[in-house]
């Protein structure tokens, strides 16, 4: 997969667009985000990312079909891989909250597309763009993400930024927003961001498991009591990213 990866970043970027999706984002949140362009600058970061949207691993005639050929059987299996990985850990996670192992999959839509950001981070030589990606939480149900040797992702604990390292054949889980609203805050999704290397290059290749748009995001019932009320009012997933959005970005 990774001679996929590099190929498909050396391709010119116009002739990227019949598949790269662009940001995740409403477009009406999108376009206010353009109309604020210069005041967004002091938020910059430094990488080339390619994204992929709705993306069936089991079907080759939907968005793998707009990526090059060299690209689409290695990406298929790949990404079969990454998200069979995430539903066996949403049907663990189900079960220590003690509803039915399908639970989290069930609400979430069973949706089987996931998502992709593949980024290429470049050496950070001069010292000016440090910042590889903003400090985020991801929205969504999980991410599975594999990453090169270089380093440089690290999440928030205790005030503190702590270095995710890598590790030999290993993956990183994050939860995302929507399973902490689902779980009540059970599980918790964490502020993670990315620097620059000063000498070396980063790549990485995330597998977003998502939501289908009319998912309900709300509260498991079982764990919502009188000592434990719901944390998280109900809505479609559609209005919740929106909403996700609207809220981080002050709009």
């Amino acid at each position: 997969m990774w001679e996929a990866y590099h190929a498909l970043f050396q391709l010119p970027v116009e002739n990227r667009t019949n598949f790269d999706c662009g940001p995740f984002i409403p477009p009406d949140i999108l376009k206010k985000l353009n109309e604020k362009r210069e005041e967004m600058k002091k938020y910059a970061d430094y990488r080339d990312t390619i994204r992929l949207q709705n993306l069936n691993p089991d079907d080759e005639s939907g968005t793998i079909a707009s990526c090059p050929q060299f690209f689409r059987r290695p990406a298929s299996n790949f990404y079969k891989a990454l998200r069979n990985v995430g539903f066996e850990l949403l049907e663990a996670m189900s079960e220590s909250l003690g509803v039915r192992g399908d639970y989290l999959y069930n609400v979430t839509g069973e949706n089987n597309a996931i998502n992709s950001s593949l980024h290429f981070y470049s050496p950070d030589i001069d010292g000016n763009k440090n910042m590889g990606l903003n400090p985020h939480k991801d929205i969504l149900t999980l991410t599975v993400l594999v990453q090169d040797d270089t380093g440089g992702l690290q999440v928030l604990k205790e005030d503190r930024w702590v270095d995710v390292k890598p590790f030999p054949g290993s993956l990183v889980v994050n939860v995302g927003e929507a399973i902490q609203a689902i779980t009540n805050g059970k599980y918790k999704s964490v502020l993670h961001r990315v620097l620059n290397n000063p000498t070396k290059t980063r790549s990485s290749i995330s597998c977003f498991l998502i939501p289908t748009p009319d998912s309900k995001i709300e509260p498991i019932p079982d764990l919502v009591n009188e000592e434990n009320p719901a944390l998280y009012p109900t809505s479609t997933w559609k209005t919740f990213v929106y909403n996700h959005y609207a809220l981080a970005l002050k709009f």
